[in-house]
């Protein structure tokens, strides 16, 4: 772990809990920490992360999110496992299962991957917390909600992506965003995340807007279509089998991909690695890779404090609405489009 994300882990909850630390060294949570946030896209040209941020870093800090705010064993451990299921790529393996628009196909192994693991169960057994109550983080709303509400795994790939990805926030910027936050019931009178400041709040919107963009490009699209593609290509050819991208690491798959001995294969992943460029037209052009998706929309409209009451940030501010509005009617061209042939 580098300074930067243990100096951010900080700011969302000083120290792992003493509970939770036996949990990350367990078989089943180590193999995440071979496996990106960001989808695959550290691979390729196209883009230039920071640095590499695992799904045990998102798992945990979610976990640390969902402790600081509620003091509970059972939702931070659910919190915590919420990804235990993610594949080799992540959500580019929705894209091969043909579920872009709702990414949530990988999610299926999530109880089977908890129940079958023998340390998570002893763990749990000694911390006197049924199984039953860890295997589903949906059912906690602070952890997860329904978008645009503010969750705490909504609240931490803002961050962690904002940080990361884009260079856009600072440590201590999200520490005062963290520390301005409080809970309050919301219009369901479920629990919620709430910013007691609308300045505050108007800053997350901001840069909450700018990452979810960031998801709806023809570049981040094309890239994880073109994986998953890729993917498609080497269970297929028996390069490896589905249920491996659920316990391989991503330097393991890279491996495959550049050992395989059919061509194609090797070929498509020097295309995918070295790729620079994406645009985007109207219709598919001939000669090249080219996709048209229709990829899941995110977006956050968090509950803001005006008067006493929590109420939606784009009720109360002006400027929060108008790039919430700016967001969700971008489109980006109909097919994203690169100038090669994935297989040739």
């Amino acid at each position: 772990m580098n300074e930067e994300i243990q100096a951010y882990q900080d700011v969302l909850f000083a120290g792992i809990p003493k509970f939770l630390a036996p949990y990350l060294e367990t078989k089943a949570m180590r193999r995440l920490r071979g496996i990106g946030l960001f989808c695959g896209t550290d691979y390729t040209k196209l883009y230039r992360h920071r640095y590499f941020y695992s799904r045990m870093d998102h798992s945990v800090a979610v976990a640390l999110i969902v402790w600081h705010f509620t003091g509970d064993k059972k939702q931070a451990l659910a919190g915590l496992f919420h990804d235990i299921s993610t594949p080799v790529f992540s959500h580019s393996v929705d894209f091969m299962n043909g579920d872009a628009w709702t990414q949530m196909s990988t999610e299926a192994k999530t109880a089977e991957m908890i129940r079958g693991a023998p340390e998570i169960c002893s763990l749990l057994k000694r911390d006197g917390i049924a199984a039953e109550d860890v295997l589903d983080y949906h059912r906690y709303p602070i952890a997860d909600n329904d978008s645009p509400r503010l969750s705490a795994d909504r609240l931490e790939y803002t961050f962690s992506t904002a940080l990361v990805w884009q260079g856009l926030w600072s440590v201590a910027e999200i520490g005062a965003m963290v520390h301005d936050l409080v809970i309050r019931p919301n219009e369901s009178d479920e629990p919620e995340l709430c910013f007691q400041s609308v300045p505050m709040a108007e800053r997350f919107v901001h840069g909450s807007a700018a990452v979810c963009k960031a998801y709806q490009t023809n570049e981040n699209k094309t890239a994880l279509s073109m994986l998953g593609d890729l993917l498609k290509l080497g269970v297929d050819t028996e390069l490896f089998t589905a249920d491996e991208l659920y316990e391989m690491t991503e330097d393991q798959a890279v491996s495959r991909f550049l050992n395989a001995r059919d061509g194609r294969i090797r070929r498509a992943w020097y295309a995918f690695a070295g790729m620079e460029r994406v645009f985007g037209s109207e219709t598919k052009p001939k000669g090249c890779y080219g996709v048209r998706v229709n990829a899941k929309r995110r977006y956050i409209n968090p509950l803001c404090l005006s008067g006493g009451q929590a109420l939606r940030v784009e009720a109360i501010s002006d400027t929060a609405k108008a790039e919430l509005d700016e967001l969700l009617s971008y489109e980006a061209a109909p097919y994203g489009c690169v100038d090669f042939e994935l297989w040739r």
